[in-house]
């Protein structure tokens, strides 16, 4: 399995973007999960797993919020 570690982005280059921000929900957060894909994708300040089994490139453009160290990651 390859691991990419995204890269983290300052809040005020999240505007008009889309964003996924477990914060905003009382559930509790699940990976973006893909099917037969060979790579995850972790965040690039804690390593906690944003997105599993999906192919290189499938997801993109759009920031996922880390729920455990807050911070802003871009998949590009």
């Amino acid at each position: 399995m390859k691991i990419i570690k995204l890269k983290t982005i300052d809040k005020s280059k999240t505007k008009n973007r889309t964003v996924i921000d477990p914060s905003n929900t009382d559930k509790v957060f699940v990976p973006i999960v893909g099917e037969g894909g060979d790579t995850d994708y972790i965040c690039g300040n804690c390593d906690r797993k944003l997105a599993q089994n999906v192919f290189e490139g499938q997801v993109k453009k759009i920031i996922v919020r880390c729920p455990d160290c807050r911070e802003y990651n871009e998949f590009v």
